[in-house]
């Protein structure tokens, strides 16, 4: 059988096609598994940065339900304690420092008015709402500033927490 016939018969040709099919589904299915693999390790991973960065509760989201001692969901609550260029190192109320990365997409606000990051000043009341990065530092989003005159807001009434509606039907 002569070399040259057999490269250019049908049946070496759907042979080949067929590999190349093959390899083409190998290399798919194998970025699904990397992309599986990262989508898993940013999920592992997110909630220990969370804590971290957040300051929840050190037993996980699960740990202590007795003491309520639950993960603020709202981002992080602190206090300017030094200012360095794009970054701001906050402290919360039980002490832990915190450093902000601002970006030209960081909204921030003081009441209704929008400001600027060079209008913040060390010992400005700050609200934090941000993205936990790995290094222990918040991308933030968006910055609410507190006046001194602002009071917090009140915590729920304890008789309008065992509300129930009534039954309509």
């Amino acid at each position: 059988m002569d070399p040259k016939n057999i490269f250019l018969s049908k049946n070496f040709k759907l042979i080949l096609g067929a590999l190349a099919a093959l390899v083409i589904v190998l290399l798919a299915f194998r970025a699904g598994t990397i992309v599986g693999q990262r989508q898993a390790d940013f999920f592992c991973h997110w909630g220990e940065n969370y804590h971290r960065n957040f300051g929840g509760p050190n037993e996980g989201f699960a740990g202590d339900f007795a003491n309520k001692n639950f993960i603020d969901g709202h981002g992080n609550v602190g206090e300017i304690i030094k200012i360095e260029d794009k970054d701001i190192l906050i402290k919360d109320p039980t002490g832990t420092e915190k450093i902000i990365n601002l970006s030209q997409e960081t909204t921030i606000r003081n009441g209704r008015d929008s400001i600027t990051a060079n209008k913040l000043k060390i010992g400005d009341k700050l609200v934090i709402i941000g993205e936990p990065k790995d290094d222990g530092t918040i991308d933030c989003k968006f910055i609410r500033v507190f006046n001194e005159n602002d009071q917090p807001p009140l915590p729920p009434r304890p008789d309008l927490m065992n509300f129930k509606y009534p039954n309509l039907y």
